[in-house]
Order: structure tokens, then C-alpha cells, then sequence
């Protein structure tokens, strides 16, 4: 139950609308007192209504609009180009990834746990991995940005390598992120 700021009556949160900033997550004035005063309005401003539609219609106001838009982007149009260039010098040292959502990259994350896990051999060096894990860590605290790669992916078309310590190497992260899930046995031959 919620009281109402408008008509003070106690009624329950299905009697009002969604409003995220709240913290129930419901407007402060019921359903009913809204709908009144949007009908009070109306009735209060019906010739303003009127006028303000029949100014539209008539194509006056867009052409207006287009002017007043025309006159305030040539009077700003080194300050608005100079915000652009900054927002594309920040897109370019950012790397940029296609937006996932949330759900997807947990459900991918989830997936690739277990697949790390089922990939574990029972006779693998633990120790000797998470000596590779250690080292990959002092190379990002001293600034370098490195990932732990499987040379043979975990998951892949051609093959699937297994999570053991063999299988581990420390690469550059712009080189794992460009390689992806991709195993190419011919390039390790040369």
C-alpha cells in the first residue's frame, strides 16, 4: 500500500505508475489523480492546444525551427567540431567491442568456465599453470596489456586443446583479441 500525494488515499502499487528513480519504483501520485489532472489541463488549454496544432500544421513553426537549428549550428560551429574531434580521438585509443548483452556475456562466460573445467585433466601441473597466471599478473602490474592464451583453443572447429599448462602461453592482448577462437596448425609449423 502506498498513500497518494495528491488525494492522500492509501492505495495499493498496481494503483500506480512505474517511476525508476523512486526507490519503490512508483510515482508519488496514483493513477486517478494523474488521469484528472491531464484532463483538467485539457480542458484548462483547449484554444492553446488548438492554436499550437493549427500554428504546426500551417508549416510555419517547422521552417522556424530549421532556422533557429540553421543560425545555432553555424554560430557554434567550432565549438561543436571541437567536441567531435575529442569524441573520435576517444574512440580511437579505446578499443571498441560490439555491445553484448549482459546476459549473453555471462551465458559465454559461464560456457567457457565449464569448458576450461572439462578440459582439465586430472595429471595436470596446477602449480605450473598458475605460475603462468602469476606471471602474466607482474606483466599487467608493470603495464604491459597481456592475456593468457591456449595455443590449441579450448573450443574450436578444428580442435580443442586441453586446459594444461603445455597449452598455456602469455601473449599481447591486441594479438589474442585479433587471433579469437582460431587454431591454424600450419602456422605452428613454421
Amino acid at each position: 500500500m502506498k498513500t497518494c500525494k495528491s488525494c492522500g488515499k492509501d492505495r495499493p502499487l498496481s494503483d500506480f505508475y512505474g517511476e525508476k528513480r523512486n526507490s519503490d519504483g512508483r510515482q508519488g501520485v496514483c493513477k486517478a489523480c494523474v488521469k484528472s489532472a491531464a484532463e483538467d489541463w485539457r480542458k484548462s488549454n483547449a484554444g492553446r492546444k488548438r492554436e499550437t496544432a493549427k500554428e504546426y500544421r500551417s508549416g510555419d513553426s517547422r521552417s522556424r525551427y530549421l532556422e533557429l537549428k540553421r543560425k545555432w549550428h553555424n554560430d557554434n560551429r567550432e565549438s561543436e567540431n571541437e567536441k567531435q574531434r575529442k569524441r573520435y580521438a576517444s574512440l580511437v585509443t579505446k578499443p571498441i567491442r560490439n555491445p553484448v548483452s549482459p546476459v549473453k556475456a555471462l551465458m559465454d562466460a559461464r560456457k567457457r568456465q565449464l569448458a576450461k573445467l572439462n578440459r582439465t585433466p586430472k595429471w595436470a601441473n596446477v602449480a605450473a599453470m598458475e605460475e603462468i597466471y602469476r606471471d602474466a599478473a607482474e606483466f599487467r602490474a608493470a603495464g604491459l596489456d597481456v592475456h593468457v592464451d591456449h595455443i590449441i583453443p579450448l573450443r574450436a572447429k578444428l580442435a580443442s586443446g586441453l586446459h594444461v599448462h603445455q597449452n598455456l602461453t602469455i601473449k599481447l592482448a591486441s594479438w589474442n583479441d585479433s587471433k579469437g577462437n582460431k587454431y591454424d596448425p600450419a602456422a605452428d609449423l613454421v
